[in-house]
């Protein structure tokens, strides 16, 4: 599923950076962002849209809820760029701003919904494909059991392949917090699976 257009972008006033976008970072697009640059501002949209879109779907599994808190996001981007120091990265700075708002949002409604963290892989045989999308939807039901908090770490993780030191920026943690969270909450998802009939060995 593809992120709505953006309706963020109304006048445009001129920028003051060069258009040569393989030269230019999101470090410094959010820093021109910051400035009021819109021009600037709707590139470092394109650059990071589709990321976090899918962040805030594996949190949220209603579609219309996560284009409207996307729309929410970027806009609170826009206001807020202003305070982006460069002690991280643009796009982990753009992701902790969608997971507070995504985490808001839950503790609000208390709404909890099953993270996908499980990439697909094309299988050799049929019966493979068979067995592989048991597998999965067994790790699916078991997600679906654990805390918000336990599936976005192991999305993270596992499917986003952030570091360890990526996921403590995000979460705004100490990394060996990180570290811990990270084992316990694949310690869960196996004792989850176990508990459905899962051999330990297959683990």
């Amino acid at each position: 599923r593809r992120p709505p257009r953006s309706t963020l972008f109304p006048s445009r006033r001129s920028s003051d950076l060069s258009m040569d976008a393989n030269t230019v970072s999101n470090e410094d697009l959010l820093k021109a962002s910051g400035r009021g640059d819109r021009e600037a501002f709707q590139r470092l949209y394109q650059q990071t849209n589709r990321r976090v879109y899918a962040y805030l779907s594996r949190l949220l599994s209603n579609h219309s809820l996560v284009d409207d808190l996307f729309v929410d996001v970027y806009s609170e981007i826009w206001k807020s760029a202003g305070n982006y120091l460069g002690n991280s990265s643009a796009t982990t700075w753009i992701i902790g701003v969608a997971r507070n708002m995504a985490m808001n949002h839950l503790k609000r409604q208390r709404h909890h919904d099953e993270l996908d963290a499980v990439e697909h892989r094309l299988p050799a045989h049929e019966d493979e494909a068979v067995e592989q999308q048991q597998r999965i939807g067994l790790v699916h039901r078991a997600l679906a059991e654990l805390k918000p908090q336990h599936r976005e770490i192991l999305g993270l993780i596992m499917l986003r392949e952030c570091s360890y030191q990526t996921v403590a920026d995000i979460m705004d943690i100490p990394i060996n917090t990180a570290k811990t969270r990270v084992f316990y909450a694949k310690d869960l998802l196996r004792k989850k699976l176990i508990e459905m009939g899962v051999s330990n060995d297959d683990l």
